[in-house]
């Protein structure tokens, strides 16, 4: 077992190949290695980090402040690529997106406290859709496996489908009878499952 203490609670946590990203609820988002202890600090929210996501590739992580930014970082050199400014209020969820055609950095989207999602372009760190329409806070997003979609839970009570490449809703998914708290893809995009406080699973 693996085990690295920290005098502050860790919000989230996610693992990619052999590497594990904790989010800690103080102001930084801590890289840890398989070897048991730390290698690097990410520090840059000024907030609480709320949630944290790695690139498909392993490149790059993003993380969401209670601060209203999410940050785009390097994991190889362990900088700072982009600060999210935009949200009204605290961010709660990241995801990312392949980046655009000619750009280096993928694409990221954000859910917030403010009852929006937006998309952002990774190079230049400016929004690139903003996604409205939820009438409380958004406090989880899925990208679809192909990157051309994008879901979003609410505390509306609804699971909202977006086209990634304009920004536009598809489909608005009701039947919850409490707040929603997760939604994901399946492994074929063609189905999304989401979860909620009223103790129902919804594919």
């Amino acid at each position: 077992m693996i085990r690295l203490r920290r005098s502050y609670s860790i919000g989230a946590v996610l693992f990619h190949k052999a590497v594990i990203l904790g989010a800690l609820l103080q102001l930084t988002a801590f890289l840890l290695m398989m070897t048991g202890s730390a290698q690097a600090d990410f520090v840059g929210h000024g907030a609480p980090v709320r949630d944290v996501e790695i690139s498909p590739d392993g490149r790059y992580a993003v993380t969401a402040g209670f601060d209203d930014i999410a940050i785009l970082w390097s994991l190889e050199d362990r900088s700072q690529l982009a600060r999210l400014y935009g949200h009204q209020a605290g961010v709660n969820a990241v995801s990312f997106l392949p980046p655009l055609t000619g750009k280096t950095h993928p694409r990221v989207i954000s859910a917030s406290d403010d009852g929006t999602a937006r998309i952002w372009d990774g190079d230049t760190g400016t929004v690139l859709h903003v996604l409205q329409g939820h009438e409380k806070k958004v406090v989880a997003i899925a990208s679809s496996p192909d990157g051309q979609q994008v879901a979003t839970a609410s505390w509306d009570r609804t699971v909202r489908l977006w086209d990634a490449t304009s920004g536009q809703v598809l489909k608005t998914f009701t039947g919850h009878t409490n707040s929603v708290n997760d939604v994901v893809f399946n492994a074929s995009g063609d189905a999304l499952i989401s979860a909620g406080y009223d103790g129902d699973i919804r594919v």
